[in-house]
């Protein structure tokens, strides 16, 4: 479930815009969670990119979608959580800082990772806020 706003021409709504943006991430995380590619995808935009923090880029709303369908079919651990700790806004896109933490399998053996993350949100035609970038960096 997205969570759409739509809002008079020019009204300033920075702070609702903000409790949007970081209700929008909690439904991230929870589809995460709930191992839902297509809740995932319904947080994205069209040409979202994603660096993960090992290094590797996937671009583009149908990459990403197969992206997290694929991770979630060949690892039945994987969980990630972002925490946001600060989201700027600039009128119709934001920026968002936090941390991040995780657990996968690698080979047979359970990883554990964390570290700081930044995401670029864009409101879409629709009002909504979705994710156009995230970049991931581990802290070790």
């Amino acid at each position: 479930m997205a969570i759409v706003r739509l809002w008079p021409a020019g009204e300033n709504r920075s702070v609702d815009d903000e409790a949007d943006i970081r209700a929008a991430r909690a439904h991230y995380n929870a589809a995460i969670l709930a191992r839902d590619p297509i809740a995932i995808a319904a947080c994205l935009t069209h040409d979202c990119a994603l660096l993960a923090s090992t290094g590797t880029t996937v671009t583009g709303h149908d990459a990403l979608l197969n992206h997290w369908t694929l991770k979630f079919k060949q690892d039945a651990e994987v969980v990630y959580v972002r925490k946001p700790a600060t989201i700027e806004l600039r009128g119709g896109e934001a920026e968002e800082h936090g941390t991040w933490s995780g657990h996968w399998t690698h080979t047979g053996a359970r990883v554990e990772g964390s570290g700081n993350y930044s995401a670029k949100w864009r409101r879409e035609d629709d009002g909504g806020w979705r994710v156009a970038s995230e970049s991931f960096t581990p802290s070790d």
